[in-house]
Formats: structure tokens, C-alpha cells, sequence
């Protein structure tokens, strides 16, 4: 990955902030017009490996070899899924064989992996989905790498997995918000809203974006984890120009109307509190992790109100300035230069 160019002197700032006024005045249109991708000469199709449905058929009687052909089939993620995820431990070891038997033979894991296989025993409609949007990602970032993209099933735990060359999604996470074992398991409602099949294709690009342009900090702040965050949102929405914003942000259509309607304020309480530069971890984290509201703002709130602030001054900024390119924008890493030459004022 090239290095990233950071904007970070104040002199910087006045000069690129003068540059930008000149060239406002030259680009009138507004950055959905940068959303049309041309895909002609992109043909790649996506598969989802289905790395769930081939553990599950595990030979137990010939466990060692169909362990070594898992591995074949799946380079890396086997290792991972065994020591990692479910912690059986190393597929060559006796111990490990004697708890994977117990496991694939108990009635109630049974239950679990059965009800995930059958509900995503087709998973055409999502390949068809991820191959428009990873299409469009090779046409905004040409030069990144492509991932295998897999599931697997986890028992409630690693919903994500990040290999070298891959990206795994835990099936049984996304099983709907009513489905009767969440409750069972403890899950908290407002979790069980993003366990859903509609979070699936988005999850998948987030964490590839994620691992492509991981986060990079200079002040820890509050600003430029939002702004971060606001990035990630927006380019799915390139990626997803057919998705419904309310499924990327992760809310329902009532919060999603919430927060469009309360934007100003929360805005205006986020200035006024101070915590746009706060360091604190807790204190960001009312912000921006999940939970049933943002605490700073109100209970009616929903959760990660911090993340819509910075995906509405992500947009803002690149409305203002359409000449720059969705690489260029994940690659600026100056938070207070894309407020500022944002506009941004709800």
C-alpha cells in the first residue's frame, strides 16, 4: 500500500483551504456524479467459500485426512477457525480430533448449525450483490488486492475473520433479529438488530475497507475516529448505490429518519460539549460503539450517532470538493482538514 500523504502543518491548511475556493468555483457538481462507475473489461465473478458447510461434513471417521483437505481447500482459515475461533487447537493434534468429534456429534450445536446451513444453503443472491459492489471497488481502487471471501459458523463468537488473503463471515450471526436462540444465548436486542441477512454484503465490504485502510491516528481524538468511521460509511455507499442507507449505517428506518431529523442538534451538542477533540476512551466510545443510544445526545437517540456526524461531514466534504477521488479521500488522514474544508453546517 503507497504511503499515505498527510496534511497536517497549518500552513498546509490555508494554502490547500485557498486552493479548494478556487476550484469550488470551477466544479459545480455535486459527488454522486463521482458514485457512476464504469465496469466495462471488469467481468470477475464472486464466490463465497463455503468453509461452514464443509466442516460440518467432516469425515470424523477419517478426521486427519479430512482435516488435511479442509486445508487444502481453505489455506489458512482452518488454522485460524480452530485455534482462534473455536478453540479446539491445532488440527494435527489428537486432543483437537477427540473434541471436534464431540462437537460435530452434540445435539445442541446440531441445532445451531443446522437451522444456519439450511437458511443460507443458497447464497447466489449475495454473491451477485458482492460481485456488482467488489466490481466497483477494482473500479475506484484498482491496485488493492481482491479477498477470498468465505463463511463459516462460530457459535454466537467471531462474527468476522481477517486472514492473510481472506475475509470469513460467521453465518449463524446473521440469522435475523427474532431468531428464538439469540434470546436464549443473552444476545441484547440492539445487538440482534444487525444480525440480520440484509447486514451481510455490506459487513463483508466494511471489513475489507477496514483492512485495506486501517485507521491512523495523530491525536486519538474523538474527531478522527468519527471522520474515519464517516469514511468507511461513505464509500459503501458507493460500493452499495442500490443498498438503503438505514441497512449500511446499521439502523432501522425509524432511527435513520431520527437522526436526519436531529442532526442539527446533535451537531450542535457535539461543539458545544467539547468532545469533538476528546481523548477519552469511554467518552468517545459513548459516541461511537453500539448499544440502545448515544448517551451524550438522548435516550431516544439511537446508538453510533458520533459515526453519522462523520459520515454527513464525509459527504459534505466530498460534495464540496468532487475532484477528489475516493482513494485520494481514504488515504487523507488530516480529520481537522476535512472539517474544515467540509462546510459542513446542518
Amino acid at each position: 500500500m503507497k504511503q499515505n500523504r498527510v496534511l497536517g502543518s497549518r500552513r498546509g491548511i490555508i494554502i490547500g483551504s485557498m486552493f479548494m475556493l478556487v476550484l469550488l468555483l470551477c466544479f459545480t457538481s455535486c459527488s454522486r456524479e463521482k458514485r457512476k462507475a464504469n465496469l466495462k473489461g471488469i467481468d470477475f465473478n464472486v464466490e463465497i467459500g463455503r468453509f461452514d458447510q464443509a466442516f460440518w461434513s467432516l469425515d470424523t471417521t477419517k478426521l486427519e485426512q479430512s482435516l488435511v483437505q479442509l486445508d487444502k481447500e481453505f489455506p489458512g482459515m482452518t488454522d485460524i477457525y480452530l485455534e482462534k475461533v473455536v478453540q479446539f487447537g491445532p488440527k494435527d493434534s489428537v486432543q483437537t480430533h477427540q473434541i471436534i468429534k464431540s462437537f460435530l456429534a452434540d445435539t445442541t450445536v446440531a441445532v445451531l448449525y443446522n437451522a444456519a446451513l439450511t437458511k443460507y444453503d443458497d447464497v447466489s443472491s449475495f454473491e451477485k450483490q458482492l460481485t456488482t459492489a467488489f466490481r466497483r471497488a477494482h473500479y475506484f481502487f484498482p491496485t488493492l488486492p481482491l479477498p477470498k471471501l468465505y463463511m463459516h459458523l462460530s457459535g454466537f463468537n467471531q462474527s468476522v475473520i481477517v486472514g492473510e488473503d481472506f475475509i470469513s463471515l460467521s453465518a449463524d450471526n446473521y440469522m435475523g433479529e427474532n431468531f428464538a436462540l439469540y434470546k436464549e444465548a443473552g444476545i441484547f436486542s440492539y445487538q440482534q438488530l444487525n444480525m440480520r441477512p440484509e447486514k451481510i454484503v455490506s459487513d463483508y465490504l466494511s471489513a475489507y475497507l477496514m483492512t485495506e485502510f486501517p485507521f491512523r491516528t495523530s491525536d486519538n481524538s474523538l474527531l478522527e475516529e468519527i471522520i474515519y468511521r464517516g469514511k468507511l460509511i461513505y464509500v459503501l455507499t458507493v460500493l452499495l448505490p442500490n443498498e438503503s442507507e438505514s441497512v449500511i449505517m446499521g439502523y432501522t428506518p425509524d432511527q435513520m429518519k431520527w437522526v436526519k431529523g436531529y442532526e442539527k442538534n446533535m451537531w450542535l451538542m457535539l461543539v458545544e460539549s467539547k468532545d469533538l477533540f476528546t481523548t477519552h476512551l469511554i467518552q468517545k466510545g459513548r459516541y461511537l460503539n453500539d448499544g440502545p443510544f448515544t448517551l451524550p445526545f438522548t435516550q431516544e437517540s439511537p446508538a453510533r450517532g458520533g459515526v453519522y456526524i462523520g459520515w454527513q461531514i464525509v459527504e459534505s466534504f466530498m460534495k464540496r470538493n468532487p475532484q477528489v477521488t475516493l482513494q485520494q479521500l481514504m488515504e487523507l488522514h488530516n480529520a481537522q482538514y476535512i472539517l474544515e474544508m467540509s462546510g459542513y453546517n446542518p
